[in-house]
């Protein structure tokens, strides 16, 4: 169906009963893939690092034939809606409702298991579960208003209603906070795969295979997901290799914990944060402990310029150095403790890899090493 059809048909839904199958519902448009001239909006900042998409946005240039992103727009008429679900790579996302109300019911990772059948299944639609939201444990219903965005973690699952009619932008995204979430799903997806077709364990190529299957169901696999993490130290490398700034190692080692600071924290407000009230203390005590943390560093054009700004934490957090070298750590730490010891030409074409984790894993080293020199 082409967009004029669509758009024809949402004029006639008012005649349609709500609820009704034969309402249509325009999903995972990839508007801005499709019209790249089109500026038709910013990503907020507080989204704004999306190492998926700038992975997916580096194979659109050239002839690569598997370019992808993950940037949607939904539109839908009043009665519309999507089945419960958590979302792809169990990635964040945010939505913005350009025009329209939607009704959303979330639950927190893990919580999605009372609503699970005899059989294990959980179900399509909640209309179609007995269950009370104001007694399910860690079940959020939530009014979306026009013109307001919704953050969604890792991990929930969620139903989401077209209360009235309802245009909305989309992005899934993970990066250096969530990274290991994403991860941690293709490795139990792999697992999945290798069980249906462990009858086969002793055909040729067998690991090639289940990856292939992999990528299939979901979108990504091994190979793709390290070479994901080599083109974000690639780009971090570059763009520390044009700062200016040269540290102590004694500073370098204060942002280095600032950074790894922020991981804990971050895993730390996944088990504990369960509401809005919760979230925002959780940000001020994360904000405050960072702020004491820089206050160690010595006076340098770093600290100077900090000293002009607003604030460390919109240092650390916005698109600048601290969250460069995050990023990178991040990479570095993921690289040394997940694909150090993985063969990974086990699982394709050696001309799919970009790099090696030992290979990148020393670039890291050797740029921080350069850019972060000592002063006399």
């Amino acid at each position: 169906m082409k967009v004029k059809n669509f758009i024809a048909h949402v004029r006639k839904a008012e005649s349609i009963d709500e609820g009704e199958s034969d309402i249509l519902y325009l999903k995972d448009w990839h508007y801005t893939r499709e019209f790249p001239q089109c500026k038709a909006y910013e990503t907020p900042p507080y989204f704004a690092s999306d190492w998926l998409n700038e992975f997916w946005d580096s194979h659109s240039h050239g002839e690569c034939s598997d370019a992808d992103d993950y940037r949607f727009v939904y539109i839908g008429p009043k009665g519309s809606w999507t089945p419960f679900h958590a979302d792809v790579f169990r990635s964040y996302s945010w939505s913005a409702n350009v025009c329209g109300r939607k009704k959303w019911i979330l639950f927190a990772p893990g919580y999605e298991q009372q609503l699970v059948d005899k059989f294990g299944q959980l179900p399509f639609d909640l209309r179609l579960v007995n269950f009370d939201i104001s007694t399910a444990e860690k079940c959020f219903e939530v009014i979306q208003e026009s013109g307001e965005i919704i953050f969604v973690p890792s991990g929930w699952h969620h139903q989401v209603f077209n209360i009235e009619d309802t245009a909305s932008i989309n992005h899934n995204w993970f990066n250096g906070c969530n990274v290991d979430i994403c991860w941690n799903y293709l490795k139990q997806r792999l697992k999945e795969v290798e069980k249906e077709i462990s009858e086969h364990r002793q055909m040729e190529d067998w690991n090639k295979h289940c990856q292939l299957i992999l990528k299939a169901d979901s979108g990504m696999d091994f190979i793709d997901f390290f070479n994901l993490l080599s083109l974000i130290a690639s780009n971090r490398m570059k763009q520390l290799s044009n700062c200016k700034l040269h540290l102590s190692k004694e500073n370098l080692m204060i942002l280095q914990n600032c950074s790894t600071e922020l991981i804990q924290s971050e895993n730390e407000c996944r088990s504990s944060v369960c509401n809005i009230d919760e979230l925002d203390a959780h940000v001020h005590h994360l904000e405050l402990d960072i702020s004491d943390n820089v206050t160690g560093l010595e006076k340098s054009s770093l600290r100077e310029e900090m000293d002009n700004d607003v604030g460390s934490r919109k240092y650390l957090f916005d698109t600048g150095y601290g969250c460069v070298l995050f990023d990178l750590l991040r990479v570095k730490y993921f690289l040394e403790n997940e694909f150090l010891s993985a063969d990974l030409h086990k699982l394709g074409d050696d001309d799919r890899f970009v790099d090696t984790p030992d290979d990148l894993i020393s670039k890291i080293s050797d740029i921080i090493d350069t850019v972060f020199t000592c002063e006399m």
